[in-house]
């Protein structure tokens, strides 16, 4: 169904162009949005999808839903469409590497940040159009005016353009998702398997670093994946820490409440409200331990070479 849905979208000529122009509130060369955002900073296979589940479920905020993704091309239609047909978000908190079902599912919207922003998950330098970033930028200002929330994204590339990020949303607060190397790198490898059917194929965000890794396996590839974005976080964490939340993958699967209050907290003093909600469904502990077979073994012994 995703697949139909996605190809049904790139095949429309652009019927409802005519009505979006009418909705649209374009500021010509606008570079930077003043919206409040949270955005989330994560390797592949760290916990990202539950991390982003949690914020949305959590929080009074705006996100990129499903539906908001199918109609990208129709931003401002498609988002007061959405207001009056789609339901306010409650997680079940699961999802198939990175896809959440329903209309109001998050979605990581990875075609929009390659359209908008330039952003890719094979990493390239960011070269937005001038009429993409307006629209855009527009955009969040237009949507924060309406709703008053601000915008949480958990797009897994973001970690790639920590920086463009900071300079096109100056008021938005990034959350550091951290996770043990080892687990990281063993989720990424059967990733691979589960999705590529091969452990030799690419598998999610490839930072240039990675750009040719021809002489390394599999295994080493992937631990050089996890490590090169996890250093990039750090480095921008540490460069920005004044605007910079961590979060540890198993504290907030054990203690979620306590981490969404902390992080509240956080935004508050900053001068982001962040209010709360569906604080009677219950989040699912899912910090489950790695299957230890000769593959994590393995990634174990490379990581102790690669430290």
């Amino acid at each position: 169904m995703k697949k139909l849905l996605k190809a049904a979208r790139d095949l429309d000529p652009g019927l409802l162009l005519p009505f979006e122009w009418l909705a649209a509130r374009i500021r010509k060369n606008q570079v930077a949005s003043d919206a409040p955002m949270l955005v989330l900073l994560a390797t592949p296979r760290s916990g990202s999808t539950f991390c982003y589940q949690v914020l949305c479920h959590s929080f009074e905020a705006d996100y990129f839903s499903n539906l908001l993704y199918m109609g990208y091309r129709y931003p401002f239609l498609t988002k007061m469409l959405g207001s009056i047909v789609a339901k306010k978000y409650v997680s079940n908190f699961k999802s198939d590497h990175g896809f959440v079902e329903g209309f109001s599912g998050v979605a990581e919207a990875n075609d929009i940040w390659k359209k908008w922003f330039d952003q890719h998950l094979c990493e390239k330098p960011p070269q937005p159009l001038a009429d993409n970033l307006a629209r855009a930028t527009s955009f969040f200002d237009w949507n924060y005016s309406r709703s008053k929330k601000p915008f949480i994204t958990g797009w897994v590339g973001h970690i790639m353009y920590a920086e463009q990020m900071a300079r096109i949303f100056p008021n938005a607060i990034f959350i550091n998702l951290e996770r043990d190397a080892q687990d990281v790198a063993v989720s990424l490898l059967r990733a691979r398997q589960k999705v590529n059917s091969s452990s030799a194929l690419w598998f999610s965000a490839r930072p240039v670093e990675c750009e040719d890794v021809s002489g390394l396996t599999p295994h080493q590839q992937v631990i050089k994946q996890t490590l090169t974005l996890q250093k990039r976080a750090a480095v921008f964490a540490e460069r920005n820490a004044a605007r910079v939340f961590s979060i540890g993958y198993s504290e907030l699967c054990e203690n979620p409440g306590m981490v969404i209050l902390r992080l509240q907290k956080y935004c508050a003093d900053r001068q982001m409200i962040l209010s709360l909600r569906n604080q009677s469904s219950p989040i699912p502990n899912l910090n489950k331990a790695p299957v230890r077979d000769d593959d994590y073994n393995l990634i174990a012994q490379e990581l102790q070479h690669a430290h």
